[in-house]
Formats: C-alpha cells, sequence, structure tokens
C-alpha cells in the first residue's frame, strides 16, 4: 500500500467491482468548504508520518501489518468525518434535493445493473450527496470503477444542470469515499445507508424516504 500521500490512502482507493461489496459516498461539489477538507488533510497527514515513523520501530515482519491496520482505521475516521461535515453544512449547494435529479441519479445507477452487469444493493440519495452499496457479479467478473463512476457522474450532472438551468460549475466533487464492506459488516452497513434519512431526522421509517432504492433481492433482509 501506498501510503505517500494522504488523497491516495484516505481518499482515493477505488478498487475496481468485484464480489465483495462497496460502500460509497459521493457528495456535490462544494458541500464541504475546501478550507474544512485542507485543515483535515493536514491532519491525516501528520497521522501518516506518525505511523511510518513508528512502523520503524517494529520487527521487519509486523511493519506492513501495522501500517496497513492503522490507515484502514484513518480510512474510517476519514468517512466518519466527511459524513459529519455533510449533515452539518448548511452552505449548500443542495442539488439533490430536486425529486427529479434524486430520481434520476437512482436511474443512473440501476443503468449499470443492465450495462455492465453491476449488482447495485441500495442508493439513498441526500440533499448534498449519496450512498450507494454496489458489487460485481456472481460469476466473479470484475468491473471497473471507473467506467461506473463517470458514467453515472456524466449523466446526471448533464441532466441535472438541465432541470436547474445550470452551465459552468462542476455538479460532483471529482473525489469519492469508497471502502469494502466485509460480510460480517454487510448487514450493518445496510442498515446504516437505509436509516440515513432518518438519522437526519428527515423521515421516521426508511421506507418514507422517496429517494432510497433498495434491490428486490435484498428486501427480505430488512423486513
Amino acid at each position: 500500500m501506498n501510503i505517500n500521500t494522504p488523497d491516495e490512502t484516505i481518499y482515493l482507493r477505488h478498487r475496481d467491482f468485484g464480489i465483495t461489496p462497496v460502500h460509497i459516498i459521493d457528495r456535490l461539489h462544494g458541500s464541504i468548504p475546501e478550507v474544512v477538507m485542507e485543515k483535515y488533510k493536514k491532519k491525516i497527514k501528520v497521522e501518516i508520518a506518525r505511523i511510518k515513523k513508528h512502523a520503524l520501530t517494529l520487527p521487519v515482519k509486523h511493519q506492513g501489518t501495522y501500517r496497513k491496520s492503522t490507515i484502514l482505521a484513518l480510512k474510517v475516521q476519514y468517512q466518519e468525518h466527511l459524513e459529519s461535515q455533510l449533515h452539518a453544512s448548511n452552505i449548500g449547494p443542495y442539488y439533490l434535493q430536486n425529486s427529479q435529479i434524486a430520481q434520476l441519479t437512482i436511474e443512473a445507477w440501476k443503468f449499470q445493473a443492465n450495462a455492465r452487469g453491476l449488482v447495485v444493493i441500495a442508493i439513498c440519495v441526500m440533499s448534498n450527496h449519496l450512498h450507494a452499496l454496489v458489487r460485481g457479479p456472481d460469476d466473479g467478473t470484475i468491473i471497473e470503477a471507473g467506467k461506473v463512476m463517470h458514467s453515472v457522474k456524466s449523466f446526471s450532472a448533464r441532466e441535472g444542470n438541465k432541470i436547474l438551468a445550470r452551465t459552468g460549475n462542476p455538479f460532483w466533487e471529482h473525489k469519492y469515499f469508497d471502502r469494502d464492506v466485509r460480510e460480517k459488516a454487510f448487514m450493518t452497513v445496510l442498515w446504516y445507508i437505509l436509516n440515513n434519512p432518518v438519522k437526519a431526522g428527515l423521515v421516521n421509517s426508511w421506507k418514507e424516504w422517496p429517494h432510497t432504492y433498495l434491490n428486490p433481492d435484498y428486501l427480505s433482509l430488512v423486513n
């Protein structure tokens, strides 16, 4: 694992989609002020330097494991920080509050199931970000994450901008957060995604939120 820059290790991993589900958090451009992001990146950079320095004091056979597990813990911390900032944001943009845009964004993800064989397990669209839980097909085929994300972002941005009569500035943030979801954590992550609007106090039940999609094959898990 390359641990030289915080963006690569904490924010941009972007493995392609295989059989292991991936939790994705994508956000609108400008949804978190750059000054906030830069401040946290500096903090992470200091932590990475500390990890590298401490790793050198360990037996060689343990250094890699220590770095990997500690960086993973930082990634979780980064995700929590990112989400707290998204929910706390009061400066916008909130393009995804528009029902048409929220729905076409969900459809853009569902299209990937037909076009590429991506298994879209769940999607929850909030006002300034979204959560998606996806994986590759059962036959083990690997699907390129870059192509999926480019397709989803470009379509939803283009159509969303038409609805808003908006031109110029970027729609989505170029970067996004992703993390593998191991089997033991699957239900925890699925429930977390579905209950995002409940946690935000917008609805009493995840089923009431109009901008949530749950793959019918997984419905029995939450009923």
